[in-house]
């Protein structure tokens, strides 16, 4: 492999270097399909009514968006059927519009586990082809999009994503989560739901040291911090700012195996991929040092690499990740380059984006072939004891 391969300077835009840090591309041939769309059916009785409600999500999208069907059987035994759109509203208030053109309404449905509250917010007159309708209680029979609704014990465990500036590590635990950058010393806390291949996390609480260097403050670097109480010790803090630390996103998920991929909210498929910890890690074989017999040296750590060639001291560094997708494939971006060649300082230049895609083949655990797809260039290493 020459130096104005793949270690030539950046050429692609800074949507690459976003690309990667979520670690796939857009409108790739190997990319997945999208997800099926999702149903979730709700049964429950009130006032003597029995009602049955199923909402078909629409691709790929965070909140409740998509059709419904309302089935209605009064307590005389007459059916009558709602059909129109759904769109999830604040909370767990879901907004239906009748395709017939008759007025859209509000219900508030509520899951905990199997088991689902429903009700008419702000206690409105809610009428369907002369019927007033009755909130109640009864169970969600699939899916389920309530906030406090049941979890995926499937992610149970610690994973690790391949951010680019380093990875972060993520502990599911029956609806309980935790974050940060060390797996053992979170940084975050929170909740999180797993329906219907939607995952939805929400950060409720903050360890005080994350913000030291935030000045004027008053946090305790050991205490843990609601969103209210962060507003009281960094008065300064903008309610955008609160919303950004203290937040909650939504996105369809997969496990693979020993993979965690999630996508990207509006439905492009990039995606962040996550490994389980403690298990046989698709980064592990590639952690450590390599040398080609050129003598460049080639560092692996968790998501991120450096170079440095010999002699002139060409040194630049960037980010990886295995491709979830087509597991034999690799992605690298080179982010930045030596300032000083050969030294890595707190000046080193930043360039946009440059991503390369490999294949590999492990001869040995000590003995690693790269091919360089684009310019069909191949790169041996041995790994450094």
């Amino acid at each position: 492999m020459k130096k104005n391969h793949f270690f030539a300077y950046a050429a692609l835009t800074l949507l690459a270097l976003m690309a990667l840090s979520l670690a796939a591309c857009k409108n790739d041939p190997d990319d997945p399909p999208p997800p099926s769309p999702q149903s979730s059916v709700y049964k429950w009785t009130g006032g003597g009514n029995s009602y049955e409600l199923t909402i078909t999500e629409k691709l790929a999208k965070a909140i409740v968006n998509g059709d419904y069907t309302l089935k209605i059987t009064d307590s005389g035994g007459s059916v009558k059927i709602s059909n129109g759109t759904a769109q999830g509203g604040s909370g767990d208030t879901i907004v239906f519009t009748p395709v017939d053109g008759s007025a859209a309404f509000t219900l508030k449905i509520e899951t905990s586990g199997s088991s689902i509250t429903v009700t008419i917010p702000d206690g409105a007159t809610i009428t369907i082809d002369g019927h007033t309708l009755q909130g109640g209680t009864g169970t969600v029979e699939s899916g389920g999009q309530g906030q406090t609704s049941g979890t995926d014990t499937a992610l149970n465990g610690t994973w690790a994503d391949n951010n680019i500036t380093g990875p972060w590590f993520f502990t599911f635990n029956n609806g309980i989560l935790e974050k940060g950058k060390d797996a053992n010393n979170p940084t975050e806390k929170g909740t999180y739901t797993a329906n219907a291949s939607t995952l939805t996390m929400t950060i409720t609480h903050i360890l005080g040291s994350v913000g030291t260097n935030l000045t004027p403050n008053t946090l305790d670097p050991t205490k843990w911090y609601t969103k209210d109480e962060w507003a009281v010790a960094v008065p300064w803090f903008s309610p955008e700012s609160l919303n950004a630390w203290f937040y909650t996103t939504t996105w369809p998920y997969q496990i693979k195996g020993n993979d965690l991929v999630v996508t990207d909210e509006d439905g492009i498929w990039y995606t962040v991929m996550m490994t389980k910890d403690g298990s046989s890690s698709s980064a592990a074989p590639f952690i450590g040092t390599w040398k080609t017999d050129d003598d460049i040296i080639f560092t692996f750590s968790s998501g991120a690499f450096t170079t440095q060639y010999p002699g002139d001291g060409y040194w630049m560094k960037g980010a990886w990740a295995r491709n979830t997708e087509n597991p034999n494939k690799l992605i690298f971006v080179i982010t930045h380059m030596a300032n000083d060649p050969g030294v890595a300082t707190a000046d080193d230049l930043p360039v946009d984006a440059d991503m390369w895609e490999f294949t590999f083949q492990f001869l040995s655990d000590t003995s690693l072939k790269l091919h360089d797809i684009a310019n069909d260039d191949d790169l041996s290493f041995t790994k450094v004891p």
